[in-house]
């Protein structure tokens, strides 16, 4: 059976005969009696939603209920959405709000993901009513409510654990890199991965003299308390003159400068941070407690060249060190303090790339197995300008053969026996090889 959907007036039905007329058309049918009563039975409906309130725009109740009983008979009824259908739906919704907010992705690809999601949850209504769902029901603004909820309360707690991790990785680069070096890591992660560049750096190697032999008359635990006060004292120098703590061997500090960001003064801080760590293990071996065997001098070593600078190891376990021979040159120039009978050593390259001029001349050596002989220099900020270039020339006139230069320098020495450095250049120069260089041990 099907609805008749056509209009017929009452009174037919009350004529026998327009009875008889009719009986075919309404045989076998469903039949809705009802009135048109204006002001009463007219009808907006949701595809009229929005448009005038007339007649033209309207539906008559009764043709409603018609369409109603066609679409129940033709069973053409929306399909209903369950509710766990919907509960579905809003954790889903909920989850996708927490996981763009928590996602560490690029803000241009975070605006792309968050577009698409609210016009998705704008526009699932729709699509459903398409498919003939019934869309009554949905949450739509409820939804896009509870995706910006999630959002905001995930991001909140991000940024929050975000901030306290950024705190933790600054603190724990803080004590290899300057303050300023490690910010810039942290925005920039990159920066960590596992490569290897070629860089040319200043490289400082400085050795506490005599500590190993202390480390066998003490305790383990004094050897412990006073080994890292010593090291934080150095690290502490190393930092604050912009520096980066390659490693710790032992009573050794290593670092450099000029990576992993170089600056145009890296060469006056290097040299700066020689003195310092030279002066601060002074101020050391003088507050060691009463009872514990004196340690000897700092000695430290600078030199500038080329460096494989990077992190090196594993995904496990990393160290971000430098490579190269120009560490080796540190090494030994740390080394050869203790035959120069000198306290810092600089070679010519890094003393050149200083910028200062605080040096005088000790000579040209052959470091410890090494064969091409070296220019050293040792910093010496705190004799007069035209003093030390007076010093300078005669070292140099030395160093080249000239037998007067080398009995002034002696004279020199001889008048300031304190001067052990001196001393000890006036010796190798006695005894230096014809190139004009002296081997050492």
């Amino acid at each position: 059976p099907v609805v008749v959907s056509h209009r017929i007036v009452r009174p037919l039905f009350a004529s026998p005969a327009a009875l008889a007329l009719f009986k075919k058309q309404i045989e076998g049918r469903f039949v809705l009696i009802g009135g048109n009563i204006q002001d009463i039975d007219l009808f907006q409906t949701p595809l009229s939603r929005g448009k005038a309130a007339d007649e033209s725009r309207s539906t008559w109740g009764i043709e409603i209920f018609a369409h109603m009983i066609a679409q129940m008979l033709d069973k053409r009824l929306l399909i209903p959405i369950s509710d766990g259908a919907l509960w579905i739906d809003a954790v889903c919704v909920i989850l996708a709000g927490g996981l763009t907010a928590a996602g560490n992705v690029r803000p241009a690809l975070a605006t792309s993901l968050l577009t698409i999601q609210i016009a998705t949850l704008g526009g699932v209504p729709f699509w459903l009513a398409s498919k003939d769902h019934d869309s009554y029901g949905l949450p739509a603004f409820g939804w896009i409510v509870g995706w910006f909820l999630a959002f905001a309360i995930v991001g909140s707690g991000a940024r929050a654990l975000g901030s306290e991790q950024r705190k933790f990785a600054q603190s724990a680069l803080g004590k290899y890199l300057p303050r300023s070096i490690a910010t810039e890591i942290l925005r920039d992660p990159d920066a960590l991965k596992l490569r290897g560049e070629k860089r040319e750096i200043f490289v400082i190697f400085s050795d506490l003299e005599g500590f190993t032999k202390l480390s066998h008359a003490i305790e383990p635990e004094m050897v412990a308390t006073l080994l890292n006060r010593y090291l934080e004292t150095l690290s502490n120098v190393v930092l604050s003159h912009g520096g980066t703590i390659d490693k710790f061997v032992g009573d050794a500090v290593v670092a450099f400068w000029g990576a992993p960001i170089a600056r145009p003064d890296d060469g006056e801080r290097a040299v700066k941070a020689a003195l310092a760590m030279y002066q601060a293990g002074e101020a050391f071996r003088k507050s060691i407690p009463e009872g514990v065997p004196p340690v000897g001098r700092t000695r430290v070593g600078l030199h500038f060249g080329e460096a494989i600078v990077g992190n090196f190891g594993g995904e496990g376990r990393i160290q971000y060190t430098a490579l190269g021979d120009s560490m080796n040159t540190a090494s030994r120039l740390e080394s050869a303090n203790k035959q120069t009978k000198s306290n810092i050593l600089v070679s010519a390259e890094a003393a050149g790339r200083s910028g200062l001029n605080i040096f005088r001349p000790l000579g040209c050596v052959v470091l410890r197995g090494r064969a091409t002989p070296i220019t050293i220099f040792e910093p010496v900020p705190a004799m007069p300008p035209a003093e030390r270039e007076a010093y300078s020339a005669l070292a140099t006139q030395a160093i080249a053969g000239d037998k007067t230069a080398l009995e002034s320098l002696c004279a020199l020495s001889i008048a300031d026996p304190g001067d052990a450095a001196l001393a000890n250049f006036v010796y190798r120069l006695q005894h230096q090889d014809a190139g004009g260089h002296y081997v050492l041990d």
